[in-house]
């Protein structure tokens, strides 16, 4: 998985290298949309597609992730 994000031209994160790091929001809201798109072949490992971004305390960079937000509890 790292080579694939080194190849695509972004940096892994730090903590979890096999999430690739977006330095912003709107790069990562791009890929997003680009792998959500029907016609798209590109999908995560697994079969699973991302569904939203966030933003990591780890590097301050923006990840993709495929599990849905989780309700906080009040």
């Amino acid at each position: 998985m790292r080579v694939r994000i080194e190849r695509a031209g972004l940096t892994p994160c730090p903590i979890h290298p096999t999430k690739a790091r977006y330095r912003r929001k709107t790069g990562a809201i791009l890929a997003l949309s680009v792998l959500q798109h029907p016609s798209s072949r590109a999908q995560s490992p697994g079969g699973k597609v991302p569904c939203r971004v966030y933003k990591c305390p780890a590097c301050s960079g923006w990840h993709l992730t495929s599990q849905p937000e989780r309700k906080r509890e009040e």
